[in-house]
């Protein structure tokens, strides 16, 4: 009786103890992956995603990286991956536990850090391209507003309008001003006028444009 208890106390010991294991992604099938765990390849093994129904997510972890998988009771047949874990092979991309970070292959960079309550998004190492598409954009901010560009261009199908409470300086060696087509200036007390030749004394006090 004592040999048989501890017989299926050492089997209980072995299962439990495979139950949880680390593997190396060995190939990746749909929503799926296998794992080679100490030499023996699992089945295709789902992996774990925070929402999967009405609101979908999937990042899958790529070929050769360590993943954690929890298994039933049976073998390497029915299990899951929960998840990767860094190594000294592959080691967390910051150093802090005030950041949320997400480095991509191509070298994008997605971080937020709550210690100093910024939010990076940088794809300047991948020379990406950000495509934003919704109905409406709402933004306040309560101190500046910097962007540096080659070229920007805004298109409005209906109306623009720029308001500001103290001044508005626009600064370029050269502005055209259209509508619909034919050109049209702004004239200031220094245009001279082509019929009279003198300066025009009704200045527009809307538009202010100084001499070059």
């Amino acid at each position: 009786m004592t040999a048989l208890l501890e017989r299926r106390i050492e089997i209980l010991e072995e299962k439990l103890e495979s139950i949880v294991a680390l593997g190396i992604i060995t190939q990746i099938n749909g929503g799926s992956v296998r794992v080679d765990i100490n030499g023996e390849s699992t089945h295709d093994l789902p992996v774990l995603f925070p929402k999967t129904q009405d609101d979908k997510f999937q990042f899958m972890p790529d070929i050769g990286e360590q993943v954690v998988c929890l298994f039933l009771p049976f073998g390497l047949e029915q299990g899951f991956v929960i998840g990767s874990i860094y190594s000294d092979v592959d080691t967390p991309p910051v150093d802090g536990s005030d950041k949320a970070h997400i480095k991509f292959k191509d070298g994008a960079k997605l971080e937020y850090d709550r210690a100093t309550h910024k939010l990076t998004i940088d794809l300047s190492a991948a020379q990406g391209d950000v495509d934003l598409k919704c109905k409406n954009i709402n933004a306040t901010i309560t101190e500046n507003a910097d962007i540096t560009a080659k070229n920007v261009n805004v298109n409005v199908q209906d109306k623009a309008e720029v308001k500001a409470t103290t001044e508005v300086i626009v600064d370029s060696p050269s502005i055209t001003m259209k509508n619909g087509g034919e050109g049209m200036g702004v004239v200031t007390t220094e245009c001279v006028c082509n019929v009279l030749g003198i300066n025009h004394a009704d200045g527009s006090t809307i538009t202010k444009a100084q001499k070059a």
